[in-house]
C-alpha cells in the first residue's frame, strides 16, 4: 500500500471554480510558485514520502525533486483539485495546498478506519480577530483520502456536478 503527497499548481488556469472574483493574474505569480517550493522544502524537513505535483506548466518545476504530472484538464473549470485527485498514484493520498507550511510529519493525520480525513473550516472575523466557531464546510487545503471505490465515486460525482454547474452558469 503506497502513501504519498499530492500538490496541484496550475498557473494557466483561467477560472477558479470556487473564487471567480479573484484576480487570476496576481494569484498565480512567481510568489505563489515560490510558496509551493517553500511548502515542499518544509515538508522535506519532516517527511520523506513521495511527492507528486500536478501542473499545467511542468517546465516551471524541473528544479524540484518531485514526480511531475501534466494535468489533463478535461474539465477546465474544475481541474484545480478534483481531476488530479482522481489520478493520484497513491493508495493513500495526503493532499496539500501550495501555501501549506508543514510543521510535523503529515502521516500523523492518517487513520486507517476512515476513507476521508479533513477538518472543518473555522469561521472568524479577521479584523476583530474574533472566532465564531466552525463552518459546515471542510477545509480543502489539507486532507487525507484513500483511493477506494467510494472515494473515486464521490470525486467523480463532485467533478460531474461541478461541470454541470459550470455549464448552467455559462448559459445563464
Amino acid at each position: 500500500m503506497t502513501t504519498g503527497i499530492l500538490y496541484c499548481c496550475l498557473p494557466n488556469l483561467k477560472h477558479l471554480p470556487y473564487y471567480p472574483s479573484k484576480d487570476i493574474e496576481s494569484f498565480f505569480t512567481y510568489d505563489h510558485i515560490a510558496t509551493l517550493k517553500h511548502s515542499i522544502e518544509t515538508l522535506r524537513k519532516v517527511c520523506d514520502l513521495p511527492v507528486t505535483l500536478f501542473t499545467d506548466k511542468p517546465e516551471m518545476f524541473l528544479d524540484l525533486d518531485v514526480n511531475i504530472e501534466r494535468t489533463p484538464r478535461r474539465f477546465d473549470h474544475a481541474s484545480d483539485k478534483l481531476e488530479p485527485l482522481l489520478l493520484s498514484p497513491y493508495d493513500t493520498t495526503i493532499y496539500l495546498d501550495c501555501d501549506t507550511e508543514i510543521l510535523v510529519d503529515p502521516r500523523e493525520m492518517i487513520d486507517d478506519q476512515y476513507e476521508l480525513i479533513a477538518c472543518r473550516e473555522l469561521q472568524s472575523i479577521l479584523q476583530g480577530k474574533k472566532w465564531l466557531g466552525y463552518s459546515s464546510h471542510i477545509n480543502a487545503g489539507v486532507f487525507v483520502y484513500k483511493n477506494t471505490t467510494n472515494m473515486r465515486r464521490l470525486l467523480l460525482e463532485s467533478l460531474m456536478y461541478s461541470d454541470q454547474l459550470h455549464r448552467e452558469n455559462k448559459l445563464a
